[in-house]
């Protein structure tokens, strides 16, 4: 999966209500294609269904901070 600059600017994970504190790192935005946060997440909702970037690699998981990146899961 390409981890393109671009699917950086689509990402909505620091939008989210669920976005946990310890993710500081740029490379920790768009989790679905890296990996999950360094820390527990307070699991208060979810947006993933709704990002372009979950859109544009078609993925179809949630909670990506939490449990890790597309290609981790499946």
């Amino acid at each position: 999966m390409p981890k393109e600059k671009s699917d950086r600017a689509l990402c909505l994970c620091e939008k989210c209500v669920s976005y946990p504190g310890c993710a500081t790192e740029p490379l920790l935005l768009t989790f679905c294609l890296t990996q999950q946060a360094p820390c527990a997440v307070d699991r208060r909702g979810c947006q993933c269904i709704s990002c372009k970037v979950h859109e544009r690699y078609k993925f179809t998981m949630q909670y990506y901070c939490a449990e890790g990146s597309e290609a981790s899961r499946s």
